[in-house]
């Protein structure tokens, strides 16, 4: 039988949890910028996809970081 973790284990595990998820976004957004970065030669056909998942990784990671920010 497990003891009952202590007020100082459940804060940690929180802070990593919400550092976990806050690097994720970072990485999410950096991510959805590379993506984005589409030079003028490219053709409309891969170029608006590529604009599409990068708003979208944009999105996803901005998400996730207010969610990061929002965890009890």
């Amino acid at each position: 039988m497990k003891p009952e973790p202590t007020f100082e284990q459940l804060e940690r595990r929180r802070f990593i949890r919400r550092r976990t998820i806050f690097i994720l976004a970072v990485l999410l957004v950096a991510s959805g910028y590379a993506v984005l970065a589409i030079p003028p030669e490219t053709p409309m056909d891969t170029a608006i996809p590529r604009g599409f998942i990068g708003i979208s990784l944009l999105i996803a990671g901005l998400f996730l970081a207010l969610l990061s920010r929002a965890m009890p």
